[in-house]
């Protein structure tokens, strides 16, 4: 948990500095799952991100863009366990949520 705060508190700070420098609109997107490997803890670590990510977008009055659950449902996103890149569906599919952000 340590490595997850601390990773949080770069982001926080990097947020900070975006949003000081610039009034342009920031939307902070969320992680998935790389290895489609959902177990318990893989679960407790994205929601954890997730709520700090959450938290970190209220602070600065940015967009959260949560991907977890999108990327989750529909296999055809990644395309093995090999390979933690999303496919073309996958990004497009992220594509379009920023677009109506």
């Amino acid at each position: 948990q340590e490595e997850l705060d601390d990773m949080c508190y770069e982001m926080d700070n990097l947020i900070k500095t975006i949003t000081s420098l610039s009034k342009t609109k920031i939307i902070l997107i969320g992680y998935y799952n790389p290895y489609n490997n959902y177990n318990k803890i893989n679960n407790q670590i994205f929601a954890y991100i997730s709520d700090k990510y959450k938290s970190i977008s209220h602070k600065y009055s940015i967009t959260y863009l949560d991907i977890y659950e999108e990327i989750k449902k529909d296999k055809n996103y990644l395309p093995n366990q090999k390979d933690y890149h999303l496919t073309s569906k996958g990004y497009l599919k992220i594509a379009n949520k920023i677009s109506i952000k």
